[in-house]
C-alpha cells in the first residue's frame, strides 16, 4: 500500500494537486484527509471494557495489533458464511 501511496503523492506534488494557493506548498494534511475520505470507511465499535481485553490479549498472543486482528476475524466469519 505504501508504494502505491507514494507513487500519488509524487503524482500529486508533480500536478500541483493539493497545493496552498499561495505559496505553492505541498499540504500533507489536506491530501491525507482527502486520501482517506475517497478510499476508506471507517467503522465505529464500541465493546465493553471486559471485551476489550479479551480481544487485545488474544491480539497480542498472535503477535497482530488489534485492528488488524478484528480485521482477520471478521474475514475469517465471512468465508466460513460461504
Amino acid at each position: 500500500m505504501r508504494c502505491v501511496r507514494s507513487f500519488v503523492l509524487e503524482i500529486a506534488k508533480k500536478e500541483d494537486f493539493f497545493m496552498e494557493k499561495e505559496t505553492k506548498k505541498f499540504d500533507k494534511k489536506n491530501y491525507d484527509l482527502e486520501y482517506k475520505k475517497q478510499n476508506q470507511k471507517r467503522i465505529p465499535l464500541d465493546v465493553q471494557p471486559k471485551s476489550y481485553e479479551i480481544w487485545k490479549n488474544a491480539a497480542n498472543k498472535a503477535g497482530l495489533p488489534l485492528n488488524t486482528f478484528i480485521k482477520l476475524a471478521v474475514e475469517e466469519k465471512i468465508k466460513s458464511l460461504e
